[in-house]
């Protein structure tokens, strides 16, 4: 049986790839003849390397050694071939040109004899074979059928059309094929599992580094491939973590990621189908851990509010209506110290915002040390509150109480939906002058820099430079990709760090999307707030704690939130409260002690519940 495999990686790689020259004895010689091919430097021009026999010194194997030219996102084999004659034209991989690029072909399988004679090529085709094999000839209909669709790549011919045109031919023998038009690559395995193929996808910190079949043996041990994500697929179940493609499936690859999957029917990247995940379960759930004390937070045991901080909202406009949501929050932070503080100054950043969707209907902070506070707005337009303390304390306890409710908008959501707007991002001089703040990435060594410019990249190149795929893309990537271990990082973490590590919180998360979307010139700031998750959930205060998220400014969009650590748009569930170029201007409670303090205990309650009965008057 003859063997192919593919990979195909999110950044440019120089992978170790080792053909093995070494014959088993079971296997005829005659049955010989490998090759291998890959776009170099993405550009759309393939190289491809043939050689009809084995041998010791081989030239396809010392080619593939140097890096140099060995260095794509997409890289296909055929390396064990199974031609009738061990000849140049007959060995794959087969490639043509067309539309502007080169289309590499592999295919394992054996189609009836009279197989042309079922499927013809037209009487004048465009693409005709050079050698005999059914491969070819099979390779020459797909591309005329691809030309006749009006098509210039897979993508534009359709993943369904495609998938049912090798449901046809599939009648007429076995196939396992993949070909790849330099951006994208189909794998197709045979309705009746003809020597099965097994796929993984692997994301940074991989697990498996080393792959060893019988015929080929691929090593990720350099730093830079190391954090790159990969897709691999082969003849060969190299182990555990491979799983098995299904009779009659068909899967497409792009740079690291599955985009289109014929047994679940997904389509991550098409326009038409926006790929913006809006969850039917309100939310998966922010896995923020909280600290458990016991104490009843909503009856206010414990406290002895010294003072109260209110403002007053105009209510009596508001009418309670079943497209918005209500909610009630509560947010509670305790300060313990080892010695007396006796003077200290506060600023705090727990009113929720309101505008045009979120209204405050209360506000109430309180804070068990009596001191003189005001009210002010930032310069990020946040309500933010200056505290002041001249009376010593061991322990300070701040509540913030509020009612808040939040406009469903579907229109809007199906605007932003299918807005077509392509990178570059052009700003004219006075828009990029007032977006400065949100377009400077954290300062970061160059070498770090670039790495991450390679990645952000990678999103628009997958997504054909479609702004709305691409910053999808990152969400959905991050939320995916990335694991979420509380105390895995501090807020000294740096997106470089995470990037590496693939492992943080939401405010790591965020700090990412911000640094990938101003690499892209999208302006982009940090938002602090609640999330409310649905009721059935195992654990609901751990859920619906203080949480952060990315905003970004669209063109005629304006700001709008992602959540990396959920993978969905910000909505009727997410509660603002401040926002800000980075954590530090958004942070929830700050402060500095003047006099005493030493060692401090920090503890945070939060509860965020709906008020599915809510009545205006219950405020009035």
């Amino acid at each position: 049986m003859s063997q192919i495999l593919a990979l195909s990686l999110d950044c440019m790689s120089s992978p170790s790839i080792l053909l093995k020259s070494s014959i088993p004895e079971q296997i005829p010689t005659q049955s010989y003849g490998r090759g291998f091919s890959w776009y170099n430097n993405e550009e759309l021009s393939a190289t491809v390397i043939k050689e009809t026999k084995h041998h010791h010194k081989s030239t396809l194997v010392s080619s593939m050694q140097d890096f140099s030219r060995f260095h794509s996102t997409i890289f296909i084999g055929h390396i064990r071939g199974a031609a009738k004659k061990l000849v140049q034209k007959d060995t794959q991989p087969f490639n043509r040109s067309y539309a502007g690029r080169d289309w590499i072909f592999v295919h394992s399988g054996d189609l009836q004899s009279d197989f042309a004679k079922h499927i013809p090529l037209e009487k004048n085709p465009l693409f005709e074979p050079v050698g005999s094999t059914d491969s070819e000839h099979f390779f020459c209909l797909l591309l005329e059928k691809i030309n006749n669709a009006s098509a210039r790549s897979l993508n534009d011919a359709g993943w369904e059309n495609i998938y049912s045109w090798l449901v046809e031919v599939n009648k007429l023998g076995t196939i396992n094929l993949m070909i790849s038009d330099g951006l994208d690559i189909i794998v197709y395995h045979d309705a009746n599992a003809f020597n099965p193929l097994f796929w993984l996808r692997s994301s940074p910190p991989h697990q498996i580094t080393h792959f060893d079949a019988d015929y080929f043996t691929i090593d990720i041990t350099s730093s830079f491939d190391m954090l790159h994500t990969f897709i691999l697929v082969a003849n060969q179940n190299i182990g555990q973590a491979f799983r098995p493609m299904s009779p009659k499936q068909m899967i497409v690859l792009r740079r690291g990621q599955l985009i289109w999957d014929s047994m679940e029917k997904i389509l991550m990247t098409s326009h038409e189908k926006s790929s913006i995940i809006l969850p039917d379960k309100k939310i998966a759930g922010v896995k923020q851990q909280m600290q458990e004390t016991g104490q009843d937070v909503h009856s206010g045991k414990g406290i002895q509010q010294q003072s109260i901080l209110s403002r007053n909202h105009q209510i009596i406009d508001y009418v309670a209506s079943s497209d918005r949501n209500y909610y009630s929050v509560l947010h509670e932070t305790i300060y313990r110290y080892e010695s007396t503080v006796n003077i200290s100054k506060h600023l705090f950043h727990l009113h929720p915002i309101s505008d045009h969707i979120q209204t405050v209907l209360d506000y109430k902070l309180l804070i068990s040390v009596s001191g003189y506070g005001e009210f002010f707005e930032d310069v990020f337009g946040n309500i933010a509150t200056f505290y002041r303390i001249h009376s010593p304390y061991n322990e300070i306890i701040i509540r913030s109480e509020s009612v808040v409710s939040i406009v469903d908008n579907p229109s809007f959501k199906s605007e932003l939906l299918h807005q077509r707007k392509d990178f570059p991002l052009v700003w004219l001089p006075l828009q990029s002058q007032m977006m400065s703040p949100y377009l400077l990435p954290p300062e970061l060594p160059e070498s770090e820099l670039n790495e991450l410019i390679e990645f952000a990249m990678s999103f628009v190149k997958r997504n054909d430079y479609d702004l709305m795929d691409v910053l999808n893309d990152i969400n959905q990537t991050i939320y995916h990709d990335f694991k979420y271990v509380s105390g895995s990082t501090s807020i000294t973490t740096t997106p470089y760090e995470l990037y590496r590590s693939r492992r943080g919180v939401c405010q790591d998360f965020t700090n990412l999307f911000i640094c990938l979307a101003r690499l892209l010139n999208v302006p982009a700031r940090y938002r602090t707030g609640y999330i409310h998750t649905a009721a059935d959930y195992d654990n609901k205060i751990q859920s619906e704690a203080s949480h952060a998220w990315v905003e970004l400014y669209l063109p005629y969009i304006g700001w709008y939130g992602f959540d990396p650590t959920n993978g969905c748009l910000a909505d009727v569930n997410h509660i603002r409260v401040a926002c800000g170029r980075n954590y530090q201007d958004a942070t929830p409670t700050s402060g500095t002690i003047y006099q005493g303090g030493g060692h401090e205990e920090l503890e945070i309650k939060v509860q965020v519940n709906p008020l599915n009965d809510y009545k205006i008057s219950n405020f009035a």
